[in-house]
């Protein structure tokens, strides 16, 4: 399924850029594992936090405020596996 496919997500490119819509090539997934379709994703509190500048990134851990921009967030999400 995921050979040629490609996904969008809302990227977020730091304090005061705010996000982008990106596109990005769908991998195919490793045995065993599945690709699943999202409808729709949310933020959570945190990452509004991330967002605003109200909260520092670095205060979520050394692996968060590693991560390189673009961020995509959005974790919460309605989803499912095509068959």
């Amino acid at each position: 399924m995921a050979a040629g496919c490609r996904g969008r997500l809302a990227a977020y490119m730091g304090l005061g850029k705010g996000f982008e819509i990106r596109e990005y090539p769908v991998p195919e997934p490793k045995p065993g594992a599945v690709i699943i379709k999202v409808a729709i994703a949310n933020v959570c509190g945190s990452d509004m936090h991330y967002w605003k500048g109200e909260q520092d990134m670095r205060e979520a851990g050394p692996e968060a405020a590693a991560q390189h921009r673009p961020r995509a967030h959005g974790h919460r999400s309605t989803s499912w596996a095509p068959a």
